[in-house]
């Protein structure tokens, strides 16, 4: 490795962990939705969660990211123009 630290947390940490994030806000991880499907969603118990997924229907960035409304403004007469985005 070249100078990075890599910390791997214990299985039987993983409850400490979510107690204390859950304090913060909301939680997502990957949860069993089908027999052949996750998706990263808020879960009630440390049991809904599935760490042995390999691939997810909504990938956590599509969770954390959205996309600036698609606005025009102006009148039919004038033509439009776009607007301003501002969150």
């Amino acid at each position: 490795m070249s100078g990075k630290l890599v910390k791997i947390l214990a299985k039987s940490s993983l409850g400490d962990l979510v107690d204390a994030l859950g304090e913060y806000g909301d939680l997502y991880a990957p949860v069993k939705t089908s027999e052949k499907a996750h998706s990263f969603m808020e879960f009630e118990s440390l049991s809904d969660i599935d760490l042995s997924y390999t691939r997810t229907m909504i990938p956590p960035t599509r969770r954390r990211t959205r996309s600036p409304p698609l606005v025009k403004k102006g009148s039919s007469s004038s033509g439009f123009t776009p607007a301003t985005y501002t969150p």
